[in-house]
């Protein structure tokens, strides 16, 4: 009887400080490559009194990775956008001025 405790003891602690994060780190990985770059990612570990702190070993590492990735593909992709708007306003002062430049000649 205490064997199948303690088994069930270690699968619970497992669950809680293994693979209940690793599948975090995936759905936060899924949402990136599905575009959602604003939602951030946050793994702590609770306490017995559910108090959350910050993890501080390899998981936390792999999560502050994955999170400071996030943040600059944001800033990467905020950046392109603004040039690329940009850009659509440059290219369409061009193309009235082109268009204004026109219909000045006479065939």
């Amino acid at each position: 009887m205490i064997t199948v405790v303690g088994a069930l003891a270690l699968v619970w602690i497992t669950t809680n400080s293994v693979i209940r994060p690793v599948q975090v780190l995936t759905d936060s990985a899924l949402r990136m490559a599905g575009g959602d770059l604003a939602t951030p990612l946050e793994i702590s570990s609770a306490g017995w009194f559910s108090v959350r702190r910050r993890r501080r070993d390899e998981i936390g590492a792999l999560a502050d990775s994955f999170e400071a990735m996030r943040k600059q593909l944001k800033r990467s992709m905020d950046e392109t956008q603004a040039l690329n708007r940009e850009l659509d306003h440059r290219g369409g002062s061009a193309q009235k001025r082109s268009a204004g430049e026109t219909s000045n000649y006479r065939f």
